[in-house]
């Protein structure tokens, strides 16, 4: 539990200036499990996911949101654990370095941190401070076996769209067919499906609002294709609007 707490806040990316040398996609290794986590500058805030597997099975999946606030920043990290449990947290913190950003709380009258250091080649030092110092790296961009990848089957979506938390449904096949069900409300059709680096993006069309609107979802699969995470941009302005954790169905 110790070790999954850490790692699920352990996370970076970035949006705007001061931060952007968290932006991005990350791999890395703790205590036995394996990790892939990306970050997403929405213009406004950074939207981070993350997923935690330990041998070959999803341990921990996370939504990391951080915001400014009054001249420092706000994380909130929801947790989602194997047996479905879920747990949020909060922590304030602030630049304490061109490159080191610290978050801090009390919890049981202790102080606790976490710190973002950003390293030399792209990559990030964690490091969380509660009754002992816990540290490891995350480099950057997927892990070498995604480097090229293609989804098959059905998968599950976790969006996360400001506070609002979604279950959509993926189906998927080998020929780059299928389809987006947001149960209770839409279904459509996937449409320009690409490759990216360690994974897909594909398009739909959104039949909500004044007018309907497209959306394009960036996935990256870790090396099993059983999970994914990635963002949601609106194509009409560019503007990434929302994240997600991908699992896959047996």
């Amino acid at each position: 539990m110790k070790k999954l707490l850490f790692s699920a806040l352990l996370s970076g990316a970035c949006w705007a200036h001061p931060l952007s040398w968290l932006a991005g996609t990350y791999h890395g290794a703790h205590d036995g499990a394996t990790l892939e986590e990306t970050w997403t500058d929405t213009g406004r805030e950074l939207l981070g996911t993350t997923v935690w597997l330990e041998e070959g099975r999803i341990s921990l999946r996370e939504l990391m949101r951080i915001r400014p606030q009054q001249g420092a920043y706000h994380l909130d990290l929801w947790l989602t654990f194997a047996d479905g449990r879920g747990k949020h947290l909060e922590m304030n913190g602030r630049l304490e370095g061109a490159n080191q950003l610290v978050f801090r709380r009390q919890r049981n009258g202790r102080p606790e941190s976490l710190t973002f250091l950003g390293q030399g080649g792209g990559g990030v030092k964690v490091e969380l401070q509660k009754q002992e110092l816990t540290a490891f790296e995350l480099a950057p961009g997927p892990t070498p076996e995604t480097s090229r990848v293609q989804a098959q089957t059905h998968y599950v979506l976790h969006t996360y769209l400001g506070d609002q938390v979604f279950a959509d449904e993926l189906y998927w096949s080998t020929d780059h067919t299928g389809s987006l069900v947001v149960p209770g409300k839409f279904q459509s059709v996937l449409e320009n499906v690409k490759p990216i680096p360690g994974g897909t993006s594909f398009e739909i069309m959104v039949p909500e609002g004044k007018e309907p609107y497209r959306v394009r979802y960036l996935m990256r699969f870790n090396a099993d294709l059983s999970q994914a995470t990635g963002s949601l941009v609106k194509v009409s302005t560019g503007q990434t609007i929302g994240s997600f954790v991908a699992v896959k169905r047996n």
